[in-house]
C-alpha cells in the first residue's frame, strides 16, 4: 500500500525557502535538492514502517 505524504504549512514554506537558498548558490541546485526530497518522500510513502516516527 502506498501512503500519501502531507506536509504541514510551515514545512512546505521551509521546503520552498530551502529550494530558494540552494538555487541562489548554484542554478539548478534547488531542483536537485527537490528531487532528493521527493525521492525520500517516495521511499517513505512506499515503506513507512522502515522509519521512526
Amino acid at each position: 500500500m502506498i501512503y500519501q505524504i502531507e506536509l504541514h504549512t510551515f514545512a512546505l514554506q521551509e521546503l520552498q525557502e530551502s529550494y530558494g537558498w540552494y538555487e541562489e548558490r548554484v542554478e539548478g541546485l534547488g531542483l536537485r535538492f527537490l528531487a532528493a526530497v521527493q525521492k525520500k518522500f517516495d521511499e517513505l510513502s512506499a515503506a513507512p514502517k522502515l522509519y521512526a516516527k
